[in-house]
């Protein structure tokens, strides 16, 4: 994921970064609760085909994560990592678009299980390696790990006979929960801070 952890220079910027985690939670709130609609209770064979609009609603999910790097790029131009990040974001909803038109349940759960793990790790990574407070970045690197996980859970799933696509919703609201509470982390660190 994008949100850069980074203890910001200014106000202003750590107020941008808060409202950007703010931001990709609802959109990926909105998202799961959208997919997980359109999926409607279906039990779906990793053999058979998925619905067609599940499938295009998961290749959309890395755009929210590309939104918000672009967002935090904009803001720092000289972190080579958004831009990777963003790559990545854009390759994986290629990839997932792909696999939505082809309809293959197990193909849409081995992409976005790659690229879950790749964007996980590196949200891990950089929120592990930024300054600041570890308790305020620690949201992030729940989440970092979680994604990781979770990725590779989703793509070992790909083999079983069950595709467990509801889980891909569940997914998507943890995420948006723990970046709901890095930003109130660090909202409250920040005013702590500044007494």
């Amino acid at each position: 994921m994008s949100i850069s952890p980074a203890h910001p220079v200014t106000s202003s910027t750590r107020t941008r970064s808060r409202s950007v985690a703010v931001s990709r939670a609802v959109a990926a709130i909105v998202w799961a609760a959208t997919y997980l609609g359109a999926l409607h209770g279906r039990t779906v064979r990793s053999s058979d085909d998925a619905p067609l609009l599940v499938g295009l609603l998961l290749a959309g999910y890395p755009l929210i994560d590309a939104a918000a790097t672009e967002s935090e790029r904009r803001r720092d131009t000289t972190k080579t990592t958004l831009r990777v990040d963003l790559v990545i974001d854009v390759v994986a909803s290629a990839g997932l678009l792909v696999a939505a038109i082809s309809l293959h349940a197990r193909a849409l759960l081995l992409v976005f299980g790659a690229w879950a793990v790749v964007s996980g790790l590196l949200q891990l990574a950089r929120a592990w390696r930024a300054g600041g407070s570890r308790r305020v970045r620690l949201p992030l690197i729940i989440s970092g790990a979680l994604s990781a996980i979770a990725g590779i859970a989703f793509a070992a799933s790909a083999s079983k006979d069950i595709a467990p696509l509801a889980g891909l919703g569940g997914y998507a609201v943890l995420g948006a929960v723990l970046f709901l509470l890095w930003s109130y982390l660090a909202r409250t660190g920040a005013r702590h801070t500044a007494s």
